[in-house]
């Protein structure tokens, strides 16, 4: 029989966890959450209980707890959970923040069998679509050993791909994170709005977008990002720079920096898959020298 949990948090990232590990097998007791009509809807959808205040009486009895709540109050409930002395030596206590490591359960009074942090890499913007998303999701692991183990085997248990991390590289790697996929969001943002100043309506400039960044999108999948990479910086198409300069001052002229240090690291990517030498790519960077681009 699979392993009891339970979930301190009815958000998005809880909820859809829990409704994967229930599909996998393991037996979710309860959820715990403030807001009334969000608890009773994670809760149904799941198909457990749903409490408002956590119950030491119902953790003592689970072998996971996943505290699932915002960064900024995992101390918090990591000390509630303290004490309420319902952890044991036979309890995992897990947390699923990107940023922050398994030292966030650490308290004096917390001695459980195993404390970690699994951060899953997908964006939860509806926790039932992100239901079907978590196989082939990779999940970044890292805590003490024993938290290490049975966290790689609950990702493997939900179709997930368990990356362990190094505690001390924890920040950088939800940087990188953030840059992927909160970035991208950005992007598409600053690139529907020089579309909608074109005059190109909402509808079609978010379907231009989103069509062209699935399609990139793809190609880093499966190409690799060096193999992916096109444009007219890696092709060293100067003119075409210009002209972009030149709509930006025009138009967008907060964009001029962003564009500067995007294309700066497209050159470096260029020289790196062989594309081109620091020759080549010379004239490039001095037109941005030039117009003070970068």
């Amino acid at each position: 029989m699979k392993k009891s949990f339970v979930v301190v948090g009815a958000g998005r990232v809880g909820t859809a966890m829990a409704k994967a590990l229930s599909g996998a097998g393991y037996r979710c007791i309860a959820l715990f959450g403030r807001n009334p009509a969000r608890l009773k809807e994670s809760a149904d959808f799941v198909g457990t209980e749903g409490f408002t205040e956590i119950k030491p009486e119902i953790i003592s009895k689970v072998d996971i707890v996943f505290v699932a709540v915002p960064d900024d109050f995992i101390r918090e409930i990591s000390i509630k959970l303290a004490k309420s002395s319902a952890l044991s030596q036979n309890t995992i206590l897990a947390h699923f923040s990107g940023l922050l490591t398994f030292r966030e359960l650490e308290t004096p009074a917390i001695d459980v069998k195993g404390k970690l942090s699994m951060h899953p890499n997908l964006a939860f913007a509806d926790y039932r679509v992100a239901v079907s998303k978590i196989p082939g999701t990779y999940f970044g692991i890292e805590g003490d050993e024993e938290g290490k183990k049975e966290g790689k085997k609950i990702v493997e248990d939900v179709g997930g791909i368990p990356v362990e991390i190094n505690t001390e590289g924890k920040s950088a790697y939800h940087l990188a994170a953030v840059f992927a996929s909160n970035g991208m969001v950005a992007l598409s943002g600053l690139a529907k709005d020089i579309l909608l100043s074109t005059g190109v309506s909402e509808s079609n400039a978010q379907k231009i977008i989103s069509t062209l960044m699935l399609a990139t999108a793809f190609n880093i999948h499966e190409l690799g990002t060096l193999r992916a990479l096109t444009g007219p910086v890696v092709r060293g198409d100067t003119k075409t720079v210009l002209a972009h300069i030149e709509a930006m001052k025009t138009f967008h002229p907060e964009l001029t920096r962003l564009y500067g240090l995007l294309f700066r690291k497209i050159i470096d990517l260029g020289i790196e898959a062989g594309r081109g030498t620091p020759e080549k790519y010379l004239p490039v960077t001095d037109l941005l020298e030039k117009c003070k681009i970068a």
